[in-house]
């Protein structure tokens, strides 16, 4: 079985590493979270006896210096490789893996980068996306899981990127080789390293074989697997090949052990491993699948050229310009305005100057009739002069209104 060292860097690499613990893959002790800061890490895994570091955000082309961390000390002593997990599309984490990787690389230890591609719904995770495998070295052994894969009708990214984990924990689970039980067709350990360290792109696939009863149905359930896989596409250029079949006597009687429908999808290889499990059906304790891994093929160039062209359409779309009020106005013609009809109101407390406002010529021409009040006969009412209406003369009484209308601040009056 294979020890390795789990570095989960950034949030998605953090969720992923735990996911490890939680299926009980590995304990806490061979993994290790690197990230910005613990607020988004559950409480039970930022203190012992997980080892906790904590880095600054760093861009892949900074020196390796820079990240101030002695990375060596964090490996576990019985660790025969480095497995380096995150997203692509932003963050610590895809900045950060390519410095790591290239970290260990320089020190002669095995690195398997496993990356999560994201959902590819915005220009900036896109460009990520294709930064992070820029500077990858080209030593590392890559594995892709992409997160779309495991979308459902809902097109909820938080239960996609869970199931995404759940995949990642499955495929450590091979790799590690910790299903496997002594056989007469086996995989010894040493055949587990030569699968597990073979730089170049790999691809993991977990078959059910249940119900399989021919070599016919055997090669469908393959042939099935490998047309909805969710890892990026491969091209035909694998190097090894490992085979790791648990299934009855039975189903064993339907295995094509050419393996000629594998090959048809990943190339033919220089080695092909193959380990089948039990030698007695009594030992059947599990699930009947088969666990193909293809190693060192050349990267994914194709679906990373996808990925560039996707950038392309959607950096058409995006408006990376900002107007200024300089470049409104340019085309408004501001030359004809209102000006002449503003009035200073701060002005108005200025009294000679208010006669403007009003207009010079107010005539009141017609006469005012001024109602009489009803009068209470039975009621002794105190006259006053100005209650006989009947000897005003109303013309004098418009040419006082007049007089203060036209003069508002003409004290004399």
């Amino acid at each position: 079985m294979m020890n390795m060292t789990v570095f989960g860097i950034g949030a998605a690499g953090n969720k992923a590493a735990i996911s490890l613990i939680e299926n009980n893959i590995l304990d806490a002790q061979h993994i290790k979270l690197l990230k910005t800061t613990v607020k988004d890490i559950p409480d039970e895994y930022v203190n012992d006896p997980m080892a906790l570091v904590v880095v600054v955000r760093n861009h892949p082309r900074e020196d390796l210096q820079s990240l101030q961390i002695n990375f060596a000390e964090l490996l576990n002593e019985d660790s025969k490789e480095v497995i380096l997990v995150s997203s692509v599309e932003g963050g610590t984490g895809s900045g950060s893996v390519p410095v790591v990787a290239k970290y260990f690389d320089a020190m002669n230890i095995p690195v398997h980068v496993f990356a999560f591609i994201g959902f590819q719904d915005e220009a900036r995770g896109i460009n990520n996306t294709l930064k992070f495998f820029k500077d990858l070295p080209s030593s590392v052994v890559l594995h892709t899981i992409c997160n779309s894969y495991f979308l459902d009708y809902t097109n909820n990214y938080g239960k996609a990127e869970r199931a995404a984990n759940e995949e990642f924990a499955n495929q450590i689970e091979i790799l590690r080789g910790s299903k496997l039980i002594p056989s007469k067709h086996n995989i010894d350990d040493t055949d587990l390293y030569k699968i597990n360290t073979q730089p170049g792109y790999m691809t993991i696939n977990h078959i059910p074989l249940a119900g399989i009863k021919n070599t016919e149905g055997f090669n469908a359930a393959i042939s099935a697997a490998f047309e909805n896989a969710c890892h990026m596409d491969n091209d035909l250029s694998a190097k090894r090949i490992a085979v790791m079949v648990n299934a009855s006597s039975k189903v064993q009687d339907a295995i094509d052990n050419s393996f000629e429908v594998v090959k048809r999808y990943v190339g033919v290889p220089i080695e092909t491993f193959q380990h089948i499990q039990p030698d007695n059906d009594l030992d059947m304790n599990d699930e009947e699948y088969i666990d193909i891994v293809a190693c060192g093929m050349n990267y994914p160039e194709r679906p990373i050229k996808d990925v560039n062209n996707k950038y392309l359409k959607v950096k058409e779309k995006l408006n990376t310009s900002r107007k200024s009020f300089d470049d409104i106005f340019g085309s408004i013609d501001m030359d004809d305005d209102l000006d002449e009809f503003n009035v200073d109101i701060k002005n108005m407390i200025d009294p000679s100057k208010a006669d403007s406002l009003f207009l010079d010529d107010v005539k009141l021409e017609a006469k005012i009739d001024i109602p009489k009040p009803s009068i209470n006969n039975n009621k002794k009412v105190n006259k006053d002069p100005i209650d006989d209406y009947d000897s005003i003369d109303t013309t004098t009484r418009v040419d006082v209104v007049e007089t203060v209308i036209n003069n508002p601040f003409d004290k004399k009056n």
